[in-house]
């Protein structure tokens, strides 16, 4: 797998971005600025997302972010239908998606 498939191609982004511009101007059809604004608001959460996802993959992680890999990790391999939060698990409470947290093993 090539390591750096975890971002999306830039050209893919801009072909999928141009309909969300459409969409911005049409529900805040009353003021450019706040279209615009909303737009790059949207565009800069994305890019975030995504710069977090890819440092999840492949840099040397302080604790907390290793508690975030761990998650992000079982999302991927354990239960992809929850467990969306990459950045937090914050939106996955919201909406009940969390994943349960592994039972831990007891020596006996």
């Amino acid at each position: 797998m090539d390591k750096y498939r975890l971002v999306m191609p830039p050209l893919l982004f801009v072909v999928l971005a141009a309909p969300f511009w459409e969409l911005a101007k049409a529900v805040f059809y009353w003021n450019r600025h706040v279209a615009l604004a909303v737009y790059c608001g949207g565009i800069f959460g994305y890019i975030c997302y995504d710069m977090t996802h890819y440092f999840l993959h492949h840099r040397s992680l302080p604790s907390y972010y290793r508690e975030l890999k761990k998650y992000h990790l079982r999302h991927h391999y354990a239960d992809y239908e929850n467990g969306f939060g990459v950045t937090s698990r914050f939106w996955d409470r919201v909406f009940g998606t969390e994943l349960e947290r592994p039972k831990a093993n007891k020596a006996a």
